[in-house]
């Protein structure tokens, strides 16, 4: 007895699908593996790109940037071509023997994407958020800087080169913060509550808030953590409070430190 016409197509349609998924599920292993490898390049490649550029080694630095390479900063404008941009990295990060500036990846952010065209795979994009870090003079570094970057990579000849570079959102990094919390009474903190004033920006209050202190203003809201019994810092910024008393030892002002220099007072009111 003969199949009928409808169970050889359906017979027909079940093998060529069979094959279909089979082949679909290897081209997919395939692009996952070659994108892994392609991952592990583009940052094996961006950390030699980075360590030439910590070092000030330029020469090293100029063989990963593609000769018409465009470097797009939100804040020094559009730099073209390799010999501009080592020009400017010599002049700029490079130019002060009494100053180091060192770029730092912020660990979590970093992502590779493959740019592909069909099956070929001609580019690829990094991106993530660095920091910098800067040293004077000889002294301990300090952590400046932070931005985000989004670097093109281009596949010609076999030679991986960055040919565009976005650089942008540039700001103060966030303090390496050292410093130690400590619990106070709720006693030792509702002393410090009240309101106070600077001739510059105005009045400020300060709230005990659990066991921390809180300062606000009409548009600017602050925490502030023990590190001693009069001695309060930020975990935002490298600041410092330290609430001074007077001849009745109530407390009668807050005298500001930013990089553990004085900057400011805020008297009681």
């Amino acid at each position: 007895m003969r199949p009928s016409p409808t169970l050889l197509l359906l017979a027909i349609v079940t093998i060529f699908s069979g094959f279909s998924l089979t082949a679909y599920a290897q081209s997919h292993d395939n692009e996952q593996e070659e994108n892994k490898k392609l991952t592990a390049t583009i940052l094996h490649l961006d950390s030699l790109f980075w360590k030439t550029y910590n070092e000030c080694n330029l020469t090293e630095n100029a063989r990963y940037i593609a000769p018409n390479i465009q470097f797009y900063h939100d804040k020094g404008g559009i730099t073209s071509g390799a010999g501009a941009l080592t020009n400017s990295l010599a002049k700029n990060i490079c130019g002060n023997p009494n100053q180091k500036i060192r770029r730092e990846e912020v660990p979590g952010t970093i992502q590779v994407f493959p740019m592909r065209d069909g099956n070929r795979i001609y580019g690829a994009i990094i991106s993530g958020e660095h920091y910098f870090y800067v040293s004077q003079n000889g002294k301990p570094e300090r952590r400046e800087g932070l931005a985000n970057f989004t670097n093109f990579w281009t596949l010609e000849n076999n030679e991986w080169k960055m040919s565009y570079v976005l650089s942008y959102n540039h700001h103060g990094a966030p303090p390496i913060n050292t410093r130690k919390e400590i619990s106070l009474p709720a006693k030792t903190l509702k002393q410090y509550e009240g309101t106070y004033k600077n001739p510059t920006f105005g009045s400020f209050t300060i709230k005990s808030n659990g066991n921390y202190l809180t300062m606000e203003s009409s548009n600017s809201r602050m925490d502030m953590f023990a590190e001693k019994p009069n001695l309060f810092f930020s975990k935002e910024r490298d600041l410092q409070f330290e609430f001074a008393t007077d001849t009745k030892q109530k407390v009668s002002k807050i005298i500001v430190h930013e990089n553990g220099k004085v900057v400011d007072e805020l008297t009681k009111e």
